[in-house]
C-alpha cells in the first residue's frame, strides 16, 4: 500500500506456471517477467515452481491476465495488472497476490 491506496502496475511476461500452490489455495498463474518487476525467481517458501532470474517472477490469479493467446498454459505471453502486495521473494512469508483486471 502507498498513502492508504493499493499501488497498481502492468507488467508484461510469459506464463511459467499454471496450478494449486502450498501459499494459498486456488489457482496461481506465474509469470517469467520481461522487466526485473517482481518480487521473485519462481520459487516461495523454498518451493520451486518455475525457474527465472531474482525479482522477475510473479504469482498472479488467473482473472488479472490479459492474454496474448486465448489459452493460459505455459509458455503464452501474458499482461497482467498487479497490486504491490504479491507472493513475496521465496522468503518465509509470502501474501496472496491481490489484483485487479487490466481494462
Amino acid at each position: 500500500k502507498e498513502d492508504g491506496h493499493w499501488k497498481q502496475r502492468d507488467v508484461r511476461g510469459t506464463v511459467a506456471f499454471v496450478g494449486p500452490t502450498h501459499f494459498s489455495e486456488g489457482t496461481w498463474v506465474g509469470i517469467r517477467l520481461d522487466e526485473a518487476e517482481g518480487r521473485n525467481d519462481g520459487k516461495i517458501q523454498n518451493i520451486r515452481y518455475f525457474d527465472c532470474e531474482p525479482g522477475h517472477g510473479m504469482f498472479v490469479r488467473p482473472q488479472v491476465l490479459t492474454l496474448d493467446s486465448p489459452q493460459i498454459s505455459p509458455p503464452h505471453r501474458v499482461s497482467a495488472q498487479a497490486r504491490a502486495e504479491a507472493p513475496g521473494g521465496g522468503g518465509d512469508k509470502a501474501k496472496p497476490e491481490a489484483a485487479t483486471a487490466q481494462s
